[in-house]
């Protein structure tokens, strides 16, 4: 599901710190060690609504249905 969501603007990873938005976990945990110096790489926001993940989910299954047979 990760490599579905790259390919949407949806920013859905959100920085504790000063608001900057990343479209993954990794993305936003490299911006708060680089630009927040010895602050906690997991002080970040998953903003993503359970209806919307569920959403994503189905529609990665249905594009990429053979992954899950």
């Amino acid at each position: 599901m990760i490599h579905a969501s790259v390919h949407s603007d949806f920013r859905r990873f959100k920085c504790m710190h000063c608001g900057k938005r990343a479209i993954t976990a990794g993305s936003v945990k490299a911006h708060i060690k680089t630009r927040h110096r010895g602050e906690d790489r997991n002080d970040y926001i998953d903003e993503m609504t359970e209806e919307e993940h569920k959403n994503l989910l189905a529609l990665t299954e249905k594009c990429f249905d053979d992954a899950y047979m």
